[in-house]
């Protein structure tokens, strides 16, 4: 009686471990026929977009009278192909090679003369010829100069007036443009601290501080205000801005400086900096202003969900996260990282294959999309993170596929990316500002320098115009004492 009871209660036991298998594997199966429903999708959309693909490379290679047999053969000697693992120096075969290009024309011709044999010193035959070096070096000197303003009496004005300042005179202090123009560019650009600068410049016979230059740096900064509040105004007509923010430190409290470039077609970006103590809504409010029309691309960081603009919020944020949570090996975590990168691949298709597709595909597209992230918002999961991303595609659901609607916006905000990082290394490399005037000043002359890149101007031109506008404004205003 004992021994029937035992094997009783070992075949529930059996029995219980059977029914709880036997749900896991009704979960993993419903799992499985919804992934095979989203790839039966997506081999539909592609192999509907590779018809349409190959109707118009049809049509394109009847226009051009190009085909298959007028792809370009590789050099003699080379298939074009590399080992595995190996990968071969220099530009792709077929590529036109490059070489050092000399700027400009020459300014000084050398002569060196041959008068025997360098190696045994022999006399040579009467057969001359010329072989050129040119050489590309930079003359560094310093120069002072003595700008003697005259001055005179008026009797209307009551003063003592001067002369007004040349147009590559500094209205104040005792360094040139050409200095300035330098110490800017070596503090932001090469983030070379004060310090050094002002060994550098002792080398050259020119003895300034570390208090002076940073003086020299604030002093550019008010120089260059209407400069700063042109590219405010370039970034506010932008057809599309990028956003991002890093952590600033001003005299061991923590600030932020905030970052927007703005994009517009046939226009360089325009890139404007604020180092402000808050990281809160008000500050792009204030950059912006109350009633931005172009769409604003960002992470998902909260200050930005309230300020009202349109937003394309950034697929590599979304899909970095996704990967690193898909790391714990938790097979909600996996599927969710799949599925995302799988509608990522889709988009990017149909972005890319935009003018082949009328509005109302388009749309279609798009609302497909949209239907796929609402299924994958509807799943339940037991795993925390993989419910946080959930949460994070319900609320910011509006945001996604903007870049599908309005061909100048990206999907990714890796434009702000790269436009923050130079203040992330100035960061890491001098720990930040000992003032708020400094670190205004910074961001002024930062904003200055990355939108004269994009124009492809120098920061000396620019202060060289930014001098003639202070000069005139301080020319009548500049009064000495008799």
């Amino acid at each position: 009686m004992a021994e029937q009871n035992d094997e009783l209660r070992r075949l529930r036991r059996e029995k219980e471990d059977l029914l709880e298998e036997n749900q896991q594997l009704r979960r993993e199966n419903g799992a499985l026929v919804k992934e095979q429903t989203s790839l039966r999708e997506r081999v539909s959309f592609l192999e509907s977009l590779v018809e349409r693909l190959e109707a118009r490379l049809a049509i394109l290679e009847k226009t051009t009278g190009s085909g298959k047999g007028d792809a370009p053969k590789h050099p003699k000697g080379g298939s074009g192909k590399c080992k595995r693992g190996s990968k071969r120096r220099g530009r792709p075969p077929g590529h036109p090679g490059t070489s050092f290009q000399v700027p400009g024309p020459v300014d000084e011709v050398r002569e060196l003369g041959l008068d025997g044999c360098p190696h045994c010193e022999g006399d040579l035959t009467e057969w001359r010829d010329h072989q050129d070096h040119i050489v590309v070096d930079i003359e560094i000197r310093r120069v002072v100069r003595n700008f003697r303003h005259e001055r005179g009496y008026c009797p209307h004005c009551r003063q003592t007036v001067r002369a007004p300042c040349a147009p590559d005179e500094p209205p104040r202090g005792h360094l040139g443009l050409g200095v300035l123009a330098l110490i800017a560019e070596l503090k932001t650009q090469a983030g070379v601290p004060y310090g050094k600068l002002s060994k550098l410049l002792r080398s050259w016979e020119i003895p300034i501080s570390t208090g002076g230059l940073s003086g020299c740096m604030q002093r550019m900064a008010e120089w260059l205000t209407a400069t700063y509040d042109q590219l405010k105004t370039r970034v506010r007509d932008a057809a599309v801005t990028h956003a991002d923010e890093t952590s600033w430190p001003v005299d061991g409290r923590l600030w932020w400086t905030w970052m927007f470039e703005g994009r517009t077609d046939g226009e360089p970006p325009a890139t404007v900096y604020v180092t402000e103590p808050t990281r809160s809504a008000e500050v792009p409010k204030a950059v912006l202003g109350e009633d931005y029309g172009g769409v604003l691309t960002s992470d998902f960081y909260a200050a930005y969900d309230g300020i009202g603009y349109e937003r394309q919020t950034c697929w590599a944020h979304l899909l970095r996260e996704a990967k690193s949570i898909a790391a714990s090996g938790h097979a909600d975590a996996v599927r969710l990282c799949r599925t995302l990168g799988r509608l990522y691949q889709d988009a990017k298709i149909i972005d890319d294959a935009r003018e082949m597709l009328t509005s109302d595909q388009l749309h279609a597209e798009i609302r497909k999309l949209e239907q796929r992230v609402h299924r994958l918002c509807r799943e339940r999961s037991s795993h925390s993170d993989t419910a946080r991303i959930q949460k994070r595609l319900q609320k910011y659901f509006a945001t996604l596929f903007v870049f599908l609607q309005d061909p100048n916006v990206e999907p990714t905000n890796n434009a702000g990316e790269r436009a923050i990082r130079p203040f992330v290394v100035a960061r890491k490399m001098s720990g930040g500002s000992r003032s708020p005037e400094g670190a205004r000043g910074h961001a002024v002359i930062f904003s200055c320098f990355r939108s004269l890149v994009n124009d492809g101007r120098s920061f000396a031109d620019l202060l060289m115009g930014t001098m003639t506008d202070v000069s005139d404004r301080k020319s009548l205003a500049s009064v000495l004492e008799s």
